[in-house]
C-alpha cells in the first residue's frame, strides 16, 4: 500500500500555523502570561515535530514518494504501516529495539535496516540535528523540571546566548534582547522548514 507523504506534510504545517497564531496572539499579553503560552507551544510543536518524524519515516518504508515525485532509497520495501513499524523495530537486529523519535541518533537507528541513510530524509534532517536536540532538552526540562534536566538546559542556554545566564524557559524562549527574533518563533518557523527539507 502506498501512503500519502503531501498530507502528513499538510497537517503538520497546519498545525504548526496554530502554534503561530497563538504566538502572535500572546504578544498582546503580560510577560508572565506569554512565558506560559511560549512553553506550552513549545511543548505541543515538539510533539508535532516527534509525530511527523515517525509518520514520514513510516510512509517512505512503504515506497511513498517524496512531495516532489522522487522515490525514497530503501533497503527493503514494507507493505504496510506496521510492517515498516515492525522491520524498524526487528529486521536485521539481534534483539528488537524500543523506537523513539525524539532525537536524529534515535531516527538513524530506527531506519537503519529499511531505508538507506543517504536517503534525502534523513540526510536533510541531520542538518537540523543541533537545533532539533535543543529543542528536546529545552522540552524535557519542560515537562519534568529535574536537576538533571536543569543541567541540561544550561547547556542550551549556553550554546543560544553565548554564556551561562541565569535565565528560567519561559523569558528564554520569548526574549529578543541577545537574539535576533525569540528562539520560540525560531522553533515555530524553523520547524516548518524541517518538514519542507525531509518531505
Amino acid at each position: 500500500m502506498i501512503y500519502n507523504i503531501e498530507s502528513t506534510y499538510n497537517r503538520c504545517i497546519r498545525e504548526i500555523s496554530i502554534l503561530d497564531k497563538y504566538y502572535s496572539d500572546s504578544l498582546t499579553l503580560e510577560s508572565k502570561f506569554q512565558y506560559l503560552v511560549a512553553e506550552v507551544i513549545l511543548l505541543r510543536l515538539f510533539s508535532i515535530m516527534e509525530n511527523a518524524f515517525e509518520e514520514i519515516a513510516l510512509k517512505l518504508a512503504c515506497g511513498s514518494r517524496y512531495r516532489n515525485g522522487a522515490l525514497p532509497n530503501l533497503y527493503i520495501t514494507c507493505n504496510n504501516i506496521s510492517d515498516a513499524n515492525n522491520k524498524m523495530i526487528s529486521h536485521n537486529r539481534r534483539k528488537p529495539i524500543k523506537l523513539r523519535w525524539t532525537n536524529v541518533n534515535s531516527v538513524n537507528n530506527n531506519i537503519n535496516n529499511v531505508l538507506l541513510l543517504k536517503d534525502r530524509f534523513f540526510n536533510n534532517l541531520r542538518n537540523f540535528s543541533n537545533d532539533i536536540e535543543d529543542m528536546r532538552l529545552i522540552r524535557h526540562h519542560i515537562a519534568h523540571r529535574r536537576n538533571d534536566t536543569r543541567n541540561k538546559f544550561k547547556g542550551v542556554i549556553s550554546r543560544r546566548l553565548g554564556s551561562s545566564l541565569k535565565i528560567s524557559i519561559g523569558p528564554f524562549l520569548t526574549s529578543n534582547k541577545r537574539l535576533t527574533i525569540p528562539l520560540i518563533k525560531f522553533f515555530i518557523d524553523l520547524s516548518k522548514i524541517i518538514l519542507n527539507d525531509i518531505t
